[in-house]
């Protein structure tokens, strides 16, 4: 019920399933949509699946209500199973469920908490109980942290997103300075352009550079202020896993699972030397 009406558009059974982060079957999906289609909660249209306009108000506003009264209680279950903004999803669709969905959510935490520091200090609550969980969970906590932050405005200046999954997440224009992204999965998120599953990330010592290794054997160089793209930094043969900027941040060292470690200049993204058998 709650995808669909995020997802605002009908879906197929494929696509709705590719959303879930729990280990539903697909046989339990058929199921669960044929008892809501027998209690006209949801309609196919040719072989998709809706909802009337009024059913998806009404979740909409429920899930809205759910998501507030979760972060004023510090029980996030909704939170985690639902991106309230899928930042991957076509730039109209985001639109409506920033205003339908994320705004809302965002002026009713305004309106309980009276100021935006006692709202960041109950989100930041919130991921700093992530951060001590066991092991990295899959869900949307984090994506939609950083969403609530981004609608906000709220400074974010060296929080600690390390080791999360930060699905759904839309980082583009948005500060970043000092954040600790370092083997968050980014996935499904956004930040200027299109990444791989994210390794490792580090920022230069001077604060001005953002630097990230992945999945697809490339470093890149992010200018912080602005979120630009500086260099695509390409020599290593399989995944990187790490990256560190030497003290002056003139210089970055990467090492992949291709056993080398590799220095790079920070100007131009030129690889200076590299080192075999590590």
């Amino acid at each position: 019920m709650y995808w669909l009406a995020i997802n605002r558009e009908p879906l197929t059974i494929q696509n709705l399933q590719a959303d879930f982060v729990c280990g539903t079957s697909f046989k339990e999906t058929l199921n669960a949509i044929a008892s809501l289609q027998r209690r006209s909660l949801v309609e196919k249209v040719e072989n998709s699946l809706t909802q009337q306009p009024v059913v998806m108000e009404f979740v909409t506003d429920h899930l809205i209500e759910q998501a507030c009264e979760e972060i004023s209680s510090q029980t996030p279950k909704s939170l985690k199973t639902y991106a309230l903004v899928k930042a991957q999803t076509q730039d109209y669709i985001q639109d409506i469920q920033i205003r339908l969905i994320l705004q809302p959510i965002a002026e009713r935490l305004i309106e309980q908490f009276s100021s935006l520091e006692l709202i960041a200090a109950q989100l930041t609550k919130i991921l700093v109980d992530q951060q001590q969980q066991p092991r990295r969970e899959i869900n949307y906590i984090a994506g939609n942290l950083l969403n609530l932050f981004r609608q906000l405005k709220i400074d974010i200046t060296g929080y600690d997103f390390s080791g999360l999954t930060i699905w759904q997440a839309n980082l583009q224009d948005m500060p970043l300075h000092q954040v600790n992204f370092a083997d968050s999965d980014l996935t499904q998120s956004t930040f200027t352009e299109t990444l791989g599953n994210i390794l490792s990330a580090n920022f230069s010592p001077d604060g001005l550079l953002l630097a990230t290794c992945d999945t697809d054997c490339n470093v890149r160089l992010w200018e912080v202020k602005t979120g630009k793209l500086l260099a695509i930094c390409q020599g290593h043969t399989n995944w990187v896993r790490t990256v560190v900027f030497s003290p002056d941040s003139t210089v970055l060292a990467s090492a992949g699972a291709d056993c080398r470690i590799r220095f790079w200049n920070v100007e131009d993204g030129a690889c200076l030397r590299t080192c075999t058998g590590h």
